[in-house]
């Protein structure tokens, strides 16, 4: 372990047998690792203490994390990168579930159907935002797409009428 954890290794021993404060023992974490080659890698580290009729111990286990820490950063930057896409877009864009429930928006559809905040319409049914002819029936193109893949609605491209926040 590189400093400042390998000088404090024995103090959190100590501590922990004196005090029964586990800070490391019996807690896994997230510490950093020295290789043979002095490169610092990701571990996660788990301490677990065992007793035997004549002994005391501890053990240590270490799980070699940099592929996963590596998947993590590249889906941050992804996320990142479509999280920008997002919010400059001049275009409307709406997430929903499979139901027709609003999970996102973007700031163009706030300033095209006239909301202030994203909470006004995560959570309602995207219906709301279509006209009074088109909400009764809305939710009925979601399952006909859902069962038969058809586009007719959902999938397609096409013009329609909106209503705003204001009616």
């Amino acid at each position: 372990m590189p400093e400042p954890v390998s000088s404090e290794h024995d103090m959190y021993l100590r501590r922990f047998l004196q005090k029964r404060q586990p800070r490391i023992i019996g807690i896994g974490r997230q510490v950093v690792g020295r290789t043979k080659m002095g490169n610092l890698i990701p571990v996660h580290l788990t301490v677990a203490e065992g007793r035997t009729t004549n002994d005391h111990f501890f053990t240590g286990f270490l799980r070699d994390i940099r592929d996963a820490t590596n998947a993590r950063k590249a889906l941050e930057a992804e996320n990142a990168m479509l999280e920008g896409i997002l919010s400059s877009s001049v275009d409307g864009i709406i997430v929903a579930d499979e139901n027709g429930i609003i999970l996102r928006v973007n700031k163009a559809t706030l300033n095209i159907f006239g909301y202030e905040l994203e909470s006004e319409l995560v959570g309602a049914n995207v219906s709301v935002l279509a006209n009074s002819a088109v909400r009764r029936v809305h939710d009925s193109y979601i399952k006909r797409y859902l069962q038969t893949g058809e586009k007719r609605t959902v999938g397609s491209a096409r013009e329609g009428i909106g209503q705003k926040k204001d009616g």
